[in-house]
């Protein structure tokens, strides 16, 4: 059987979201250059530009339909115009990108479609007569791999695990501009309000030193900041059970709903290694974890991993530091 997949792309700001790319990816594996047809799919408004960009990158027909209501994301309306297309045209997989507006209207997509729904996922593979996908469960401790006998898969990538989409040699697609079809919707969009925060310097750090739940006090956050000043050009940052404490601000965040980081240097102090963490630092060019418990998932992704109690170690790091900077 002929699959037929759907790559539905999010934009924000009048820009593409990156993770969408990592989408077409994913969608792009599942076909395995075989005969699956791909389309792609733009939601917003004023898409015309938008989907020229995808059709030019993407080398792939595009339907960007104008949902209204100010261009702003709306889930009823979303799962309403979706359903509709997806049933017209027969798709047997869907695939979009796990940032939180993915997260929020695929599950509810998928009951609509009476589809199989399939969320953090990180690979493919041929499982025989059908198709596997591979996704991380249990904090990222455990590798599952599984298939799905439904008809239709709705498919939710966990960012940072494929790469983005890229193919010099693919012929521009076409555009399908269309105007909303959906049911009218019982939420109404206001407005969108900015958290005014301060820039934590995440992004032009050459070292980053982060800190995850394994500092069972906020007073301890004190070591995470000594030890950050051992090293020039670094930041402090942390995982967002700490920011959503209060006890970093979110714009230290590092995650798929935080900052995706890339320094040379990042040291995991505490961090358990959460997919949704390690989405946001995997690209760091060396990474060092320390964790007490020795079967932390961090350590799957880490160069070097040490068991030891922060509180223990940490100090006689920068004991050590002090030390050689005195001879």
């Amino acid at each position: 059987m002929i699959k037929k997949t759907a790559v539905i792309f999010e934009s924000f700001e009048g820009k593409i979201r990156p993770p969408s790319w990592e989408a077409l990816t994913c969608a792009v594996e599942l076909s395995n250059g075989d005969t699956d047809e791909i389309q792609l799919i733009l939601l917003g408004e004023k898409l015309e530009a938008l989907a020229q960009e995808i059709s030019e990158k993407g080398g792939r027909n595009v339907i960007a339909i104008e949902t209204g209501n100010g261009g702003f994301y709306n889930s009823a309306r979303y799962k309403s115009i979706l359903t509709g297309l997806f049933r017209e045209q027969g798709v047997t997989h869907i695939c979009l990108a796990g940032t939180t507006q993915g997260l929020d209207y695929a599950p509810g997509l998928a009951i609509r479609m009476d589809a199989a729904c399939l969320t953090g996922v990180e690979g493919v593979f041929d499982a025989g007569d059908r198709l596997g996908y591979v996704r991380s469960i249990h904090g990222g401790k455990i590798v599952e791999r599984l298939s799905v006998a439904a008809p239709l898969t709705v498919i939710v990538t966990q960012p940072g695990t494929f790469k983005p989409f890229s193919d010099s040699n693919s012929a521009q697609g076409t555009v399908d501009l269309r105007a909303d079809s959906g049911e009218e919707s019982t939420i109404r969009n206001i407005e969108i309000k900015q958290v005014q925060k301060e820039s934590s310097a995440l992004a032009e750090a050459s070292i980053i030193v982060s800190a995850g739940r394994g500092f069972k006090e906020e007073e301890n956050l004190d070591l995470i900041r000594q030890l950050s000043t051992v090293f020039t050009k670094s930041a402090v940052a942390g995982s967002r059970p700490l920011c959503d404490l209060g006890w970093l601000e979110y714009s230290q965040q590092v995650g798929v709903t935080g900052a995706m980081v890339a320094p040379n240097l990042y040291l995991a102090c505490g961090i358990s290694g959460a997919a949704q963490h390690i989405s946001g630092m995997r690209n760091a060019g060396f990474i060092v974890a320390i964790n007490i418990d020795p079967k932390a998932a961090i350590f799957n992704y880490s160069d070097v991993c040490i068991v030891e109690d922060l509180t223990t170690f940490i100090p006689t790091v920068i004991e050590t530091f002090e030390k050689l900077k005195a001879i």
